[in-house]
């Protein structure tokens, strides 16, 4: 009787310490058991970053097996000397090692056995299980994290989904940086690194890019943006070698200047970047950018960041380069000869201002999607609605399609509500002010960084002729002299674009709705919380908690005893 007492309270301590402090969460097809105690760091905020980041994966994965396919077609025509990952560059511009192409060769032949993705912190290992569920092509993944509680969790949640941890989605014990350290090899670079850190992921940038394949895929999470918007410059410069703006556009100009971070250290290892995907999702920022070898291209570094100059009495911005580029031989119009730029002074919206310049960067200058990646990614979504696991599916198609039809060629934004804020009247409704910029002739949309927010190429001078030109339409102009008494900055610009014969009158105004305006504000992209608090998690203690280390002492003293 004693016996089967002692074996029945053996089970119920096993059960017990299995349901203490757990919980079992579904996402997507995984299940994972996660500590309730903070052990192990689990935030369902960032839904929406793991089902975003596995329709990347799932689109790169197609886009590799398919330049593969091309590269196969070009093999069997004796094109097989360069790998073209990249179209309508030429043959100067590839200075690949014959390593490197043998390299290249050995992923396109049939002993290719799909991706090898490294997730460098892992926690549950909830994403690791996930992409290998979810996405095709998938070889193995290796789930690392430093905490010993971290890896203990990985390997028993690899188990529940019934997963080969030796083979399929291996469980890692160590620091990030070493094992991609470790992974330099070309024969041991992976072909995907995500990298979602609690925090910055700075020191992460540069083990990172020595680690990955060439054309290889590049996932950056940053959730420091208090940081990032602006309040501690200093701290943004040490982590990223670059200063922010404190300003509405903070969160676009935070991802311009970690993608400015992340080419400056792609460039250090002759080798560049190409953004599929850039976006501002809550209280981070999320990166896919594919890392591509090629010292040509990163001799052009320099061209691609700019200095940021923000006026400190008007919403003017200027983007400087950081060099001219210059043709070397006008024959072959080689852009390989640069100079230092100069800022256009004379060029700016009031000489006779006097006003102040606020510096900042260097940032990201060139487009931060790809617009051809994204269609397909949109088109992937609608065609496979029914099979997709995503929980954030209509999210996900509005955050997309604001990302489709945002400017490429225009960096940063301005807020309506802002520019509202300096005249000091009635605001315009957003469709009436893009339609009339629409009217005018410039291009214009919205932007999936900040609600009521417009990109486009008119100049702030312009913009201002739009709302002073409103004031006048409500009747609102004598009212609107008063309330500027007190701001002669503005009120000097009120006076000079509601003066007649201005050289701004002779484009005319139109406020009427544009159809093309009206399509692009039927795009949801912003949605509420659906949760209160729904925001940052405390950091992950990595320690067990009380509860479970007096278990482990009862443990201790039951096996001394014996």
């Amino acid at each position: 009787m004693e016996i089967e007492k002692e074996k029945i309270t053996k089970e119920k301590e096993k059960k017990e310490e299995k349901n203490e402090n757990k919980e079992t969460i579904q996402e997507g097809l995984a299940i994972i058991s996660n500590p309730n105690d903070n052990t192990v760091f689990y935030n369902p905020v960032q839904i929406i970053n793991r089902d975003m980041s596995t329709l990347v994966i799932q689109m790169y994965a197609q886009l590799l097996n398919q330049e593969m396919q091309e590269l196969a077609k070009k093999k069997n025509k004796n094109y097989d000397y360069e790998l073209k990952l990249k179209e309508n560059l030429k043959p100067a511009e590839f200075e690949v090692t014959k390593e490197k192409v043998n390299r290249i060769k050995r992923r396109s032949t049939d002993g290719y056995q799909g991706l090898k993705i490294l997730e460098a912190l892992s926690a549950t290992g909830l994403r690791s299980i996930r992409y290998f569920k979810e996405i095709d092509g998938i070889a193995n993944i290796l789930a690392n994290d430093l905490s010993e509680t971290a890896f203990n969790s990985i390997h028993k949640n690899v188990k529940m989904n019934k997963l080969n941890p030796e083979s399929e989605v291996i469980p890692s014990h160590g620091d990030a940086i070493d094992v991609m350290m470790k992974h330099r090899a070309p024969e041991l670079q992976f072909d995907v690194i995500d990298l979602d850190p609690y925090g910055s992921a700075s020191i992460f940038l540069d083990p990172a890019i020595q680690s990955i394949q060439n054309g290889g895929l590049l996932c950056v999470t940053c959730t420091d943006m208090t940081v990032l918007c602006g309040k501690n410059p200093t701290t943004v410069y040490n982590k990223y070698g670059a200063l922010p703006m404190k300003r509405y556009y903070c969160h676009e100009f935070a991802l311009r200047l970690v993608l400015g971070t992340i080419e400056r250290t792609a460039n250090k290892h002759k080798k560049y970047i190409v953004p599929l995907l850039s976006l501002s999702m809550n209280f981070y920022i999320r990166m896919f950018v594919r890392v591509f070898d090629g010292p040509g291209e990163a001799r052009k570094g320099p061209s691609k960041l700019s200095h940021a100059y923000q006026s400190t009495i008007t919403d003017e911005f200027v983007m400087m380069p950081l060099v001219n580029t210059y043709a070397k031989n006008k024959k072959n119009n080689n852009p390989d000869f640069h100079r230092p730029n100069t800022l256009p002074v004379n060029d700016l919206f009031d000489p006779n201002l006097k006003q102040n310049w606020r510096s900042a960067g260097p940032i990201w200058n060139q487009p931060i999607h790809d617009q051809s990646f994204v269609e397909k990614s949109i088109h992937f979504l609608t065609q496979n609605k029914q099979e997709l696991s995503f929980s954030t599916f209509k999210r996900m198609m509005g955050i997309l399609s604001m990302v489709q039809s945002e400017l490429p060629d225009s960096p940063l934004y301005y807020s309506l509500s802002i520019i509202s804020s300096h005249f000091k009247s009635s605001s315009i409704s957003l469709l009436n002010f893009r339609s009339a910029l629409a009217n005018a002739g410039f291009k214009q949309s919205g932007t999936h960084c900040l609600k009521n927010a417009i990109k486009t190429d008119a100049p702030i001078s312009f913009i201002y002729r739009v709302y002073c030109a409103w004031i006048e339409k409500k009747g609102e102009k004598e009212s609107a002299l008063k309330k500027l008494q007190n701001n002669k900055a503005f009120l000097h610009f009120f006076k000079k674009y509601t003066e007649s014969g201005s050289e701004l009158d002779k484009i005319k105004i139109d406020f009427t709705p544009s159809s093309e305006v009206k399509k692009q504000m039927k795009i949801k992209a912003f949605y509420p919380n659906p949760q209160k608090n729904w925001g940052p998690k405390k950091r992950a203690s990595g320690k067990p908690s009380k509860k479970q280390n007096q278990t482990q002492n009862q443990k201790k003293k039951k096996i001394n005893e014996k």
